[in-house]
């Protein structure tokens, strides 16, 4: 039912079972678990209670990598970054996902050597993290003045429909700031 995507059924399901008295407690975790999963699936306002009931009842469990993880992305949509970081840092993962969501909490908080570390982790990934990823590097490249990284970085996306509006205006400055004139000169002719 869950993978059906039949959330309000298997909460409604898990609740009774959970509530069950007589169970026992493996039945116990895997009910709480697919309480908390289907709280997130229907958005209900309750996951977050849910997610952390399941870390203060089963905080040995095999599935606390994964709540902790939800609860991660819990913050991030909520856009509490900080606590969004902590949650991801004690979830381990290799997911594009994982390393984006990280990457772009720390960008926001302004902890910018970080950013940069989980975007790098995306540079040369086929994703479709790949691009927004590239372009917050280049970003962060250009911010700290590191304009040969970033010039060839924004290259790279000149031709991205979601990035293309944008590149010329900071391949302009670069060139600008490298004293490059004839290259700007030539780049920003209509």
């Amino acid at each position: 039912m869950y993978s059906n995507k039949q959330y309000s059924l298997v909460h409604q399901i898990c609740l009774k079972v959970y509530e069950n008295e007589i169970i026992n407690d493996r039945q116990k975790e895997d009910a709480l678990y697919f309480i908390a999963l289907s709280s997130k699936g229907m958005f209900n306002d309750d996951v977050k209670y849910w997610l952390e009931q399941f870390l203060i009842e089963y905080p040995y469990s095999l599935r606390v990598n994964n709540i902790n993880y939800e609860l991660a992305l819990y913050y991030f949509r909520n856009a509490n970054y900080q606590k969004a970081i902590s949650y991801f840092l004690t979830c381990k993962s290799k997911l594009d996902e994982y390393n984006f969501k990280l990457a772009y909490s720390y960008f926001v908080i302004d902890s910018i050597e970080s950013a940069k570390y989980y975007y790098s982790k995306l540079l040369n990934k086929d994703s479709k993290y790949s691009s927004t990823s590239l372009y917050f590097y280049a970003h962060i490249a250009y911010k700290q003045k590191h304009y040969t990284t970033a010039l060839s970085s924004f290259l790279s996306l000149k031709d991205d429909n979601n990035f293309a509006s944008i590149i010329p205006y900071y391949i302009s400055q670069i060139y600008f700031s490298q004293k490059r004139y004839d290259e700007l000169i030539s780049y920003a002719k209509p």
